[in-house]
């Protein structure tokens, strides 16, 4: 063999020692890949509680409303999940859903209000509605604030147009609070979406509306190729290979919705990193 064959044969022999370094360094064959990513999850080192529908207050939940999120905070709670849906004429405000919950005056019941007439409403326990710039406000009066969007769109079109809103009035009013905005993915797709309105600095992946019969095994790989640190299960679906092996990952788990003490004990016990609560604050 002549020296400049000779030469080549040891180039791609040492090409191919680097790569299998680089591959397999730190790891045996049988570990689970780890999570790789660019998204930042350090909200989750001292939040293991996220306030369900800005959490209860006066022994009310899902009501979304300013005092639920003043109250909560002036607890301790620092990280929101808030519910966003869009008003008759199509503005952007906080609610879990016009025709499910008896919330709103009678005169309201199983319709869906504009703008004005959803901000009017004195709902259950005297509480007060609110939209979503009275939330951007609220963040940028409290720069330690993180809410967690629930926005339930189950389409592009949908997504898109929720996402964009989100923005553009955020944008509007303080951009600095889009970095502590964090959605909340229901499908695959969904993450390249949300991503092409904003760069978020954080994802969710939550459970509650993936398909039925969905292999843990694929949500695992999923999360796990596209950075995403914090998977969100509710207490039905959860079980203890899926949390395990998500662990073993890197990714955290959060359990929806859990309001007793010693259920959320039991639950860490098994390797449940936090929990969407509307009482544990």
């Amino acid at each position: 063999m002549n020296t400049k064959k000779l030469l080549l044969v040891l180039l791609l022999a040492l090409s191919l020692l680097a790569a299998s370094i680089y591959l397999f360094s730190g790891s045996d064959s049988g570990s689970a890949p780890s999570l790789v990513t660019s998204f930042d999850y350090s909200w989750t080192e001292d939040n293991r509680y996220i306030a369900h529908a800005c959490g209860s207050i006066n022994g009310i939940s899902y009501s979304n409303s300013k005092e639920a999120l003043e109250e909560n905070y002036a607890k301790g709670c620092r990280i929101f999940e808030v519910d966003l849906l869009e008003t008759a004429d199509g503005k952007l405000v906080c609610w879990h859903s016009f025709t499910t919950y008896d919330l709103v005056p009678e005169e309201f019941t199983g319709t869906f209000p504009t703008e004005e007439e959803f901000l009017s409403m004195e709902i259950k326990g005297g509480l007060h509605t609110m939209d979503f710039g009275y939330v951007v406000d609220f963040m940028s009066e409290h720069d330690d604030v993180y809410i967690v969007t629930d926005t339930k769109t189950l389409t592009k079109e949908d997504t898109l147009r929720r996402f964009t809103e989100i923005r553009d009035i955020a944008s509007a009013k303080d951009s600095s609070v889009l970095d502590r905005i964090i959605p909340q993915l229901y499908y695959p797709e969904m993450k390249e979406e949300v991503m092409s309105v904003y760069e978020w600095r954080s994802l969710i992946y939550t459970m509650y509306l993936v398909a039925e019969g969905t292999r843990y095994g694929d949500v695992m790989d999923y999360v796990t190729e596209n950075g995403i640190g914090v998977v969100t299960v509710s207490v039905e679906r959860a079980n203890d290979t899926f949390i395990r092996d998500l662990n073993e990952r890197g990714i955290k788990v959060y359990l929806n919705t859990v309001d007793s003490e010693k259920e959320a004990a039991a639950w860490k016990e098994r390797g449940v990193y936090g929990f969407y609560t509307n009482d544990l604050i």
